[in-house]
């Protein structure tokens, strides 16, 4: 990550390839499904499930803040 320091972008990828290796080995050793904070940020997050094969399993959630009157 280090050498990828004025690279954003490349940052990212890698951030993106290193989480979908993670959440791989993760499933693979048996756990019962991922939990995944965004922070407002969900276009990494569809990829890493689209490359696990799990885009079928993403369903909207619908917010928990009401909005202010």
């Amino acid at each position: 990550m280090e050498a990828l320091g004025d690279d954003p972008a490349g940052q990212e990828e890698l951030g993106i390839e290193l989480a979908t290796r993670q959440a791989e080995e993760l499933l693979r050793n048996g756990a019962p499904g991922l939990h995944v904070y965004t922070l407002n940020r969900a276009e990494p997050t569809l990829r890493i499930f689209e490359a696990l094969g799990l885009s079928h399993a993403l369903r909207p959630v619908r917010s928990t803040v009401q909005a202010a009157n």
